[in-house]
C-alpha cells in the first residue's frame, strides 16, 4: 500500500509482484475481447485515435488563441 505522506525526504512506497502467466492470458484475451467490441460500432475507415488528436490539437489552438488575445 502507498503512503500519502509527502513531507519532503519520503518516497511513496509500493509493493510488486511478478504476474503470473494465467493473469497475462487472461489480461490479453479480455482486452482482445474489447477490442472486437469496439470494432462492432466503430465503421470502417473511422480512427477514434486520430479524431482524439484532432480534438486535443484543436483544443490547444483555441487555448493559445485565448493567452494570444489576453496578451
Amino acid at each position: 500500500m502507498a503512503t500519502t505522506d509527502m513531507r519532503p525526504g519520503l518516497e511513496e512506497k509500493t509493493q510488486q509482484r511478478e504476474i503470473t502467466e494465467e493473469e497475462r492470458t487472461a489480461f490479453y484475451e479480455r482486452l482482445a475481447w474489447a477490442q472486437e467490441e469496439v470494432r462492432k460500432l466503430v465503421p470502417p475507415g473511422r480512427s477514434l485515435a486520430n479524431e482524439l488528436i484532432a480534438e486535443h490539437r484543436a483544443e490547444a489552438a483555441r487555448e493559445e488563441s485565448a493567452w494570444s488575445q489576453a496578451s
